[in-house]
């Protein structure tokens, strides 16, 4: 598990939308797998196992 620094996103759109799917500072995140193409990215947050987007993920920092 990986805790979440903070937000990279440079819109606020993003930050709230990252903001609604768990992603807050310090919650911890386990990438479970990743598309061949790298395009789509199963994670688990808090419990739950999401599929994001590459746009969704790149927006995000973390720290191992």
């Amino acid at each position: 598990s990986t805790p979440i620094k903070s937000s990279a996103a440079s819109d606020v759109y993003k930050r709230q939308a990252n903001g609604e799917l768990g992603f807050i500072a310090g919650q911890k995140v386990r990438l479970v797998r990743c598309s061949l193409l790298k395009r789509a990215f199963l994670v688990e947050l808090r419990g739950y196992t999401l599929s994001l987007r590459k746009s969704i993920v790149d927006g995000l920092l973390v720290k191992e």
